[in-house]
């Protein structure tokens, strides 16, 4: 039987040369150590190169500080991923007016167990998505150049995954088609369709901040949780809020559990 350290190298070896991640390291400052497949996975999986590469697709600058070298923390992993969704979800919508309606890449899972096939799975819609939006971008002539350097068979792969966003509506729809300026219906659908889609990426934005919040108070001492400054004089009802401190951000991480799991439920 193997052991749990062999397996996660195998699976990081077999996402590393998997066509996607390949064309990544054509184009990001990505070095791979065969001999260490599990810290280049969880360097990849940090979201600096992938940042460093979306800048090369969109020159826009992020709303949000990115956490360089983020490591072993899977929060920080979480909010660098989701800083990467959040402009790929904006730049297939606002520049080119195309609207993701595959089920979003699920950057908690990716985050916090990452030597996983589910998270496999995930990190490679992620990889979808970024390729998508290079072969349709200003610069996508420098980005194709780039895929037609690599071997045969992964330029096929390549052109198999393009496909998957470029010419499958279940995954990406194109907002800007004659038929939608000529059918009424159809831009009535699509319009609910975005709506909807702004609705599941508010709640997938609200599972992220819960996330983490939780992951904040796991973090956070139980000592710390149950004690605070003493304060002279304080008499009731003061002084009962002040030794109920703990029991309320007990209370409160109990509310932010419940709220994670029927978001997850709603999505």
């Amino acid at each position: 039987m193997a052991s749990p350290e062999s397996s996660r190298v195998r699976l990081a070896q077999h996402l590393l040369a998997s066509p996607l991640v390949v064309w990544v390291r054509t184009l990001g400052d990505f070095e791979m150590n065969a001999r260490d497949a599990t810290s280049a996975l969880l360097k990849l999986l940090d979201g600096s190169v992938l940042h460093d590469i979306m800048r090369q697709i969109h020159s826009r600058p992020a709303k949000q500080a990115l956490f360089r070298h983020a490591g072993d923390d899977p929060m920080l992993r979480a909010q660098n991923l989701a800083l990467l969704l959040r402009q790929l979800r904006e730049f297939y919508q606002e520049e080119l007016q195309q609207l993701i309606v595959m089920p979003l890449p699920d950057v908690i899972t990716i985050s916090r167990d990452p030597f996983t096939e589910q998270s496999v799975k995930e990190f490679k819609k992620l990889l979808l998505l970024m390729l998508g939006s290079a072969v349709q971008c200003e610069r996508k002539e420098m980005f194709i150049e780039k895929i037609k350097d690599l071997n045969i068979d992964v330029q096929a792969a390549i052109v198999v995954h393009i496909q998957e966003v470029t010419q499958t509506p279940e995954n990406v729809l194109e907002l800007r088609t004659a038929e939608l300026a000529e059918d009424e219906t159809a831009r009535n659908l699509l319009s609910q369709l975005q709506r909807l889609a702004e609705q599941r990426d508010r709640l997938t934005e609200t599972i992220i901040e819960l996330n983490q919040k939780m992951e904040e108070f796991q973090k956070t001492p139980l000592s710390s949780l149950n004690t605070v400054p003493a304060v002279p004089q304080l008499s009731s009802p003061l002084g009962e809020m002040g030794t109920g401190v703990g029991r309320g951000l007990a209370v409160e991480l109990a509310e932010s559990k419940a709220s994670l799991r029927r978001l997850r439920r709603e999505l």
